[in-house]
């Protein structure tokens, strides 16, 4: 550009130019000049002349600042003299004297050696410095593009002719991880496109062109480049069209939040992630697994993760097994990506992780289809994961899952896709045609329990804990002379079934856990609790007897870093209760079946071993004691006998391998409350139907769309029967559940519905209860009809089959029929995390 200074340069110079540049009155860029050397050479003069490659030529001439003050400097190039043909030095640029480099672009051709010089202007006498400093290059247009052939190969276009050259040097140097360039081929003449082979599989690569001159003894230097990126083993070439990938996708992903008072499993943040092996996979694979706070992952990060860590990091690196924990996690909210990879040994003997695909552009939005999104969960909380959830029921469905679409499958049929991740999320789109979990969502890693109060002067002894009837069904409260406000008392009764057991101090008196329309928001949150307690103290009777809309405001007073918590949907429960039946992921169980996934005999409540049951509250509270029931007198409290089990502490040992494939201890069991309502349709007569509607605790939803217990679709409560309460299906002797019929043979996996006969298309996806090895039964409280509530269990045949026998399944559920009804046992809460 042109400088302020240049009509004090002309005077100064005026001397020792032709008399027809004097007359011009200026200077031109491009105007021949002949030039005397200054009185001395203060100026160092030019470094370096790098061409810059591309289309049209440019040449970049760089310097250092002189130490003297000066108005600038003037750039110089040798050019033929139009007139005589003699290379003269011609001005063709100047600049201001805060800057150190002039790009010359203007009619440069390629293929030619361009020499300059750069002179300082002294700003006292604004005479031009007398370095003779020359520096060269030659100009070459570089790369075009590059086409990835393969693996390991690729093919480089070079823009303009290169026969000028002596040769032409390609170079390949990985864009991440501070690769160096590589000479990986060399050609020579008028040519267009170069093979190069030898590179590594799944490296994206800066490939650049540099043309050698031996008259200058060097490269052009250019520093264009392209990107590519070679297909690889664990990825193929990234693009949606292929399917010669390796990578399979995550078998199982759990995640836990801080619990200090843990039974079993991690105490700290911890997720552990289980991979199904790549499809080349061995015993000697190697894998590598690195997180990010975004997609854009760099597999060839090598710093190891802390939890202070937002960029790409390394997490693990193993062999054979494919299984990695990280319990280098940040607190909640924290979202967090993984990226699993095989590690591969290139031809030198290096290692080297392959990258997710970029699909050979700068745009790498699509390594998204490769990796995990995972939330780190609140306290005493674990993660239900989109894409563990999604490959379990796909197999349940028996449909493929898509690694590449967060382990989703073809499907057609009923709880395909959410509506909504949450009653106060917006409305969801998804694919049509699959089944898709949808999001990843938080569940308590334990039962909501009763948070009575262990020390208090004014209960008693033990603390806010007592038996209050031992003797017959009458409802007794705690006595009003006990206690303080605040405290949160536990009663033990014979009745439990038709009252509280947990009670808040209010107001003088004490008011049952169920009647949250008569406590305030804190009251109840200081009545429940999700911490079972420390070692040889963990006796937390989970809440028991409440209505649906109790359970709801239980979840609804506690507060997350997601959100406020909210009743369990049932497709929800489905995903997150089953334990881990699944070969190769943790926790695996050998001796559960698949698909129903029932609970272990050391859980289950109609299969329990028979056990001696305290007889006092000091043994209640013994260090030992893992159970809820009492014996007095003969007695049983707060639970029945023959079933309905020996109801544990939340926490308790007896179920510590009781744990879900998602980290949930004890979560099996018919009385689980959901957001999810149905209603009674036959009024009081018989049989017994009841439909799926909207739920008002749950802004509407309603996942099981319409569907119908009626005899017709699903089968209903025939009270004719010579079963008594009970109608069984998936079992050949008892029952007409489905229309005169006694069998039902069919099943929806995806929301555990039994089905009489459906007229859709045989897409919809069902399976046969015999593949499951499921029977069920359809019951109603009261008997004869005159009850709103109805229940039906889906369970494991048992060996010897009776009114309580079988294994209880994740599919066993129970609806009231109505949200007054305090007929719920079991309350585990959620809260979306996206």
């Amino acid at each position: 550009m042109k400088s302020q200074y240049n009509m004090f340069r002309i005077v100064a110079i005026s001397f020792l130019v032709t008399v027809s540049v004097f007359i011009s009155g200026c200077l031109k860029e491009r105007e021949s000049t002949g030039t005397a050397a200054s009185t001395s050479a203060w100026f160092a003069g030019a470094t370096s002349a790098k061409n810059l490659g591309g289309y049209p030529s440019a040449v970049k001439v760089s310097w250092a600042r002189a130490d003297r003050s000066t108005l600038g400097y003037n750039i110089y190039s040798l050019r033929a003299n139009s007139s005589t043909g003699a290379n003269e030095w011609t001005l063709v640029g100047a600049v201001d004297a805060d800057q150190t480099s002039y790009t010359d672009s203007d009619s440069l051709s390629e293929g030619q050696v361009y020499t300059y010089k750069v002179q300082a202007i002294d700003a006292t006498s604004g005479a031009e410095d007398g370095n003779t400093k020359q520096v060269s290059t030659v100009t070459f247009y570089g790369i075009a593009g590059v086409t990835i052939t393969g693996k390991t190969t690729a093919t480089v276009s070079l823009n303009g002719s290169t026969g000028a050259f002596d040769s032409i040097h390609i170079y390949a140097q990985p864009k991440n991880g501070n690769g160096t360039a590589t000479l990986v081929a060399t050609a020579n003449g008028n040519i267009e496109n170069i093979d190069i082979t030898g590179l590594r599989s799944g490296v994206n690569y800066k490939f650049s062109a540099r043309a050698y001159m031996s008259y200058l003894a060097a490269e052009d230097g250019n520093e264009s480049f392209v990107l590519g990126q070679t297909y690889s083993d664990s990825f193929g070439s990234g693009k949606t069209s292929d399917t010669t990938y390796y990578y399979r996708g995550v078998l199982n992903f759990r995640g836990f939040g801080l619990a200090p008072n843990a039974t079993s499993g991690p105490t700290g943040r911890q997720f552990s992630m289980t991979w199904l092996p790549f499809s080349n996979a061995t015993g000697a694979t190697k894998y590598k697994i690195v997180r990010s706070t975004t997609t854009s992952i760099d597999m060839t990060a090598t710093t190891a993760c802390t939890s202070t860590t937002t960029s790409s990091c390394k997490v693990c690196e193993v062999t054979g097994s494919p299984y990695c924990e990280d319990t280098n996690l940040a607190a909640p909210p924290q979202t967090y990506y993984y990226a699993i990879s095989v590690i591969k040994t290139d031809s030198s003997g290096a290692t080297y992780a392959e990258e997710l695909p970029c699909q050979n552009s700068t745009d790498c939005s699509n390594m998204a289809l490769y990796t995990v999104k995972a939330h780190v969960p609140p306290d005493y909380m674990v993660l239900v994961q989109r894409d563990a959830a999604n490959y379990e029921m796909c197999m349940n469905i028996n449909a493929s899952s898509d690694p590449r679409r967060n382990q989703r499958c073809v499907y057609y049929g009923l709880g395909a896709v959410p509506a909504t991740t949450g009653p106060s999320k917006p409305a969801k789109t998804y694919d049509s045609g699959y089944y898709d979990f949808g999001y990843n969502v938080m569940i308590d890693r334990y039962r909501v329990a009763c948070n009575w109060t262990k020390t208090s002067a004014t209960c008693g002894p033990n603390g806010c804990v007592d038996v209050l009837n031992s003797v017959d069904n009458s409802v007794t409260p705690p006595s009003n002379s006990v206690g303080s406000n605040g405290n949160i008392f536990y009663g033990h009764h014979k009745g439990w079934w038709l009252q509280d057991s947990c009670y808040v101090k209010s107001g003088g008196a004490w008011v049952g856990l169920s009647s949250t329309t008569s406590l305030t928001d804190a009251e109840i949150s200081s009545a429940i609790t999700n911490d079972p307690g420390p070692t040889n103290a963990k006796h937390r009777p989970p809440v028991s007897v409440f209505t649906q809309s109790a359970g709801s405001k239980m979840c609804n007073v506690q507060s997350t870093a997601y959100g406020t918590k909210r009743l369990m949907r049932r497709r929800e429960y489905l995903v997150a209760s089953p334990l881990p039946y699944i070969p190769g992921e943790a926790g695996y169980m050998s001796s559960l079946m698949a698909g129903a996934a029932p609970k272990n005999n050391l859980c289950d409540p109609d299969s329990y071993t028979p056990v001696t049951r305290a007889t006092t509250i000091t043994e209640w509270l013994a260090g030992t004691n893992s159970y809820i029931s009492m014996n007095v007198g003969g007695n049983s409290l707060n639970a029945w006998d023959n079933y309905a089990n020996l109801k544990p502490f939340i926490g308790s040992t007896a179920t510590k391998e009781c744990v879900s494939r998602f980290g949930i201890q004890d979560p099996l069991g018919v009385g689980t409350v959901f957001s999810d309502t149905f209603v009674r349709t036959s009024g009081s007569s018989t049989p017994i139907t009841i439909q799926a509607t909207t739920s008002t605790l749950d802004a509407g939803n309603s996942d099981h769309g319409s569907f119908h217990f009626n005899g017709t679709l699903g089968p209903y409560f025939y009270t004719t029967n010579s079963a008594g309460w009970y109608a069984y299906f998936g079992y050949a002797t008892w029952g007409i559940p489905c229309g005169g019929t006694a069998a039902t043979g069919y099943f929806i996996p995806a929301m555990g519905l039994p089905v009489c006969a459906w007229t859709l298309s045989s897409t919809q996806n069902m399976r046969k209860m015999s593949e499951y090895q499921l029977t069920g039964q359809m019951g109603t409280y009261p008997v004869n009809g005159t009850g709103d509530s109805i229940q039906y269990n889906v369970h494991m045949i048992a060996t010897t089959y009776s009114t309580h026998s079988g294994l209880n399944s994740r599919y066993s559920t129970f609806w009231a029929g109505s949200t007054t009804r305090s007929y719920y046992s079991n309350l585990f809460c959620a809260v979306e995390a996206e």
